[in-house]
Parts: C-alpha cells; structure tokens; sequence
C-alpha cells in the first residue's frame, strides 16, 4: 500500500510537470481563422511596443487579446470552431482589417460544409435502400436547406448563424450517412409515385439483370389494381453515377396497370403507359447511382403515354411517374 501511494504520489509529479508546459488551449479543427490568430498576434507585438500608448491603443490592444484568447478556445468539433468564429465576429467586427478575414473564414466554412454535405450524399446514393437510407436523405436534405439560406446571407453576422445550425446537423448526417452505407442488402425492390398514388414492390417484388451492358428490371406492386414497372436499358456502362434516356431509341420504360373491376371493359382490363421524352425541364430519365458486387441502384421518371384503345369515357393517356428508387440485388 507504502509503495501505491509512493508511485501515485511520482505520477502526480510528473502529471504537474507536463501540464507546466503543455499549452492550455487549442486552436479550431479546422484551419480557416487561422489567418486571423496571425494578424491578431501581429498586432498585438506591434501595439505592445508602443511606449506611451493612447487610450484608444489600450482598447484596441485589450480587445485583440480577448480576440487572440478566443481563438485559442479549446474546440474539438465543427460546432465549436463556428461559436469561436462567432466571438472573433463580436469582438472584431469594427476593427480595421478583420472584417474581410472573418468573412472570408466564414465563406471557408461554408465551402467545406457543402463539400461534406456533398459527399456524404455521394455516399448514401450508393448504399442499399433502407430505412436508415431515407432517414440519411432527409437529414442531408435539411443540411442542404440551411446552407442554402447560408449562401444568401446578406451579412457575415447571418452567414455564421447559419454555418453553426449547419455544423450542428451536419454531425447528425454524418452518422446517419454511416448507419445508411452498413445496411442489409435486401432483396430486389421499388418505390414511385404514379400520379398521386403510391407504387410500391417490396423486397422479393421485383427482379432483372444487368449483363453484357443491357439491364431488364420489373417491379411490382400488388394492390387490388396490380401495378408493374418494367425498365429496358442498354449501352449501360460501369460509370456511375450516370443517366439515361427513356423512351429514346431502345431505352424504355412502362407502367401496366390490370384493373379487375372496368366491366365496360371486360375482366382484367390492362392498360399500358409507355416512356416518352419529357420537356427539358421535366425529362424522361434513369439515373444509375451504384452498381457494386451484389446490388444495383438507382432513381428514375418519366412521362407515360397510353396507346390502349379507349372508350370515351377513357381520356387520360398520359400519366406521371415520380420520384421513382430501385435496387437490383444480384
């Protein structure tokens, strides 16, 4: 027992020691406001070689080392950094010189954080569609809505507001990113909106292949109305993410619908919707996110056109389909 508290006793020492000349501050994560640390530190020397100093070179020399002693906050996360960057704002922001390099900080960060948000988007494109996938998505989603109103910011002041609601949910993506990319790869599977109504296959409720640059896929959704997807692509290539046109040359796309209960029609009346170029602004498309060892994804829209022949009753020959994800699991 003599000799524990012996060797605690060295421990403390030496624990003394070191925190005697280890700093007792660290700077921000990242290096963005370093450029301020310098000149503040430079003009901090400057002053203090002044004699007989005015009254307003004291001030100015008091409020450059509270800014210095702001910096040197310990920070160990985006957030922190932003909360820095916003007490150099404070106290700096009538000081000659400063207000460029805080904003052009500040515009750093803001470049950062929409290279992260980009990504860590890349990144849940290509995982596996799951729960945690969409949730992923929606939490990106709201990150990209704030630096949206960060990049309209008329005044630094609300530029780094902004960037610390960022910094914050940023954090929150990320680990939703990771929780999206280790998901189960499940089975085959698709969602879209057909018009106002949701088209949903679940895992199991789809299928294809994607060989010799040619993919074939069809999902379906087995409602009363039995619904059907089916999706012809070739010239596909292992460049991702890439798009390609539907309804153009032998890219296709259609949506059946087999309605038992259209008597006018005879039982299990079909009805096809066929993939049609889009305006520009609205186009008929596949977008190939991934292709990797087991699975395939991607997003796809497009303008259907009907050919059935209709009784006049029947007048709606063209539909929309909407906002449409698919995984191929091979």
């Amino acid at each position: 027992m003599k000799k524990f508290f012996q060797n605690r006793g060295l421990f403390c020492v030496v624990l003394v020691a070191l925190l005697g000349v280890m700093p007792m501050f660290a700077d921000p994560v990242l290096p963005y406001s370093g450029s301020i640390a310098d000149k503040l530190s430079n003009d901090i020397a400057a002053l203090e070689l002044i004699p007989d100093r005015t009254a307003d070179e004291n001030k100015q020399l008091k409020t450059d080392i509270s800014a210095l002693n702001a910096y040197h906050k310990v920070s160990t996360t985006w957030s922190k950094d932003i909360s820095i960057l916003k007490s150099l704002h404070q106290l700096l922001a009538k000081s000659s010189g400063y207000p460029v390099l805080i904003d052009q900080a500040a515009q750093n960060y803001l470049t950062d954080f929409e290279t992260r948000e980009a990504d860590l988007r890349r990144t849940t494109e290509m995982s596996p569609r799951s729960s945690a996938r969409v949730s992923a998505f929606r939490q990106l989603n709201a990150v990209s809505n704030i630096l949206v109103k960060a990049e309209a910011a008329k005044t630094t002041r609300t530029l780094i507001t902004q960037l610390s609601s960022a910094a914050r949910k940023i954090v929150s993506a990320s680990n939703a990113t990771a929780h999206a990319a280790a998901a189960k790869v499940k089975l085959s599977s698709a969602v879209a909106r057909i018009g106002k109504i949701d088209f949903n296959a679940t895992p199991g409720q789809a299928s294809g292949m994607n060989t010799n640059g040619i993919l074939d896929f069809l999902a379906t959704d087995n409602g009363f109305i039995r619904r059907e997807i089916e999706i012809h692509l070739e010239g596909v290539t292992s460049e991702t993410p890439a798009t390609y046109e539907l309804g153009v040359g032998a890219n296709t796309a259609t949506y059946t619908a087999v309605d038992p209960q259209r008597k006018s029609h005879g039982t299990n009346f079909t009805i096809h919707f066929h993939a049609i170029p889009g305006a520009e602004t609205n186009r008929s498309v596949l977008i190939i996110d991934a292709i990797t060892t087991n699975y395939l994804i991607g997003r796809f829209k497009f303008t259907g056109f009907s050919t059935n022949e209709l009784n006049t009753a029947d007048t709606n020959r063209v539909t929309t389909i909407t906002n449409g994800e698919f995984q191929l699991t091979f």
